[in-house]
């Protein structure tokens, strides 16, 4: 998704400047993949690619994924329900989701504030299975204070963060 990519960005700039060094990443995003590949070792997963979607997914791409232990996982939400927890669009998306929070030391959901109070097609996480959900300057108190009541551990992002 857009928040992830924009993630992405701001690690290049960070792996540029020196701050941070040394790092593996495991990624089935095509379009991840492309900016960050010049900065550091990536690991793009196999499987069955999706250009709609510009990822693979599918057995092959889960069984690889399985193959490696995760220090710090960095994932997308399309949408943060009430109910359900951490939601997405479809069912591989989520199945990937699952195996790579199975294994993980840490995990981190980034999200706009848009994603609050929303409901997608499939759940794949409840919120004691991420250590943080970041989101943007635009999360109302009430939201926060509502989501944080449930579990979730929030951390917002100032605006003058520059992330590009």
């Amino acid at each position: 998704g857009t928040t992830v990519h924009q993630f992405v960005l701001s690690l290049i700039n960070r792996i540029k400047s020196g701050e941070i060094s040394d790092i593996v990443i495991l990624s089935n995003s095509l379009a991840n993949f492309d900016p960050i590949a010049n900065y550091c070792k990536v690991i793009l997963l196999g499987g069955e690619v999706r250009l709609s979607r510009l990822d693979v997914c599918g057995s092959v791409a889960e069984e690889v994924l399985k193959k490696f232990h995760i220090s710090k996982a960095f994932l997308g939400a399309d949408a943060i329900s009430n109910k359900k927890g951490f939601m997405t669009t479809d069912e591989r998306t989520a199945r990937m989701n699952e195996i790579v929070l199975s294994d993980s030391d840490s995990s981190y959901v980034l999200v706009d504030s848009s994603k609050f109070d929303k409901s997608s097609f499939i759940a794949y996480a409840k919120p004691d299975m991420i250590s943080e959900v970041v989101s943007d300057w635009n999360l109302s108190s009430e939201t926060k204070h509502k989501y944080e009541q449930l579990g979730y551990n929030i951390v917002e992002v100032k605006q003058s963060a520059n992330i590009s």
